[in-house]
């Protein structure tokens, strides 16, 4: 299991692969670690357990955790603040601009 890696940062939070959330609660740094709902083959949904933040270290090892279980390719990062993160966590990549560029539409 890999305790450090690259994370992708993305600017929202609407992603269909692992995503860990950062944002401050009281003062101190908190995560938690979401996935998409799966369907195993037995028909049973598998979801996260949400509603209870931990440090971002526990966040990002259950994500790996969940990386080397689920069928899911990638973890993603959600967070507020960027200056928020930790180099000791891993390296932030910075959002990627989208490959489509809305235009206005002239008539």
């Amino acid at each position: 299991m890999r305790t450090k890696g690259e994370y992708q940062r993305v600017l929202d939070d609407d992603v269909d692969e692992i995503l860990v959330r950062i944002w401050k609660l009281d003062g101190a740094v908190v995560a938690e670690a979401d996935h998409p709902t799966l369907e195993h083959i037995s028909g049973q949904l598998i979801t996260a357990a949400l509603g209870n933040p931990v440090t971002v270290p526990e966040a990002l090892a259950i994500a790996n955790k969940w990386l080397d279980q689920l069928p899911l390719k990638r973890i993603f990062i959600y967070i507020e603040d960027p200056s928020d993160w930790n180099e000791d966590w891993g390296i932030l990549l910075p959002p990627k601009p989208s490959a489509i560029i809305v235009k206005p539409f002239r008539a």
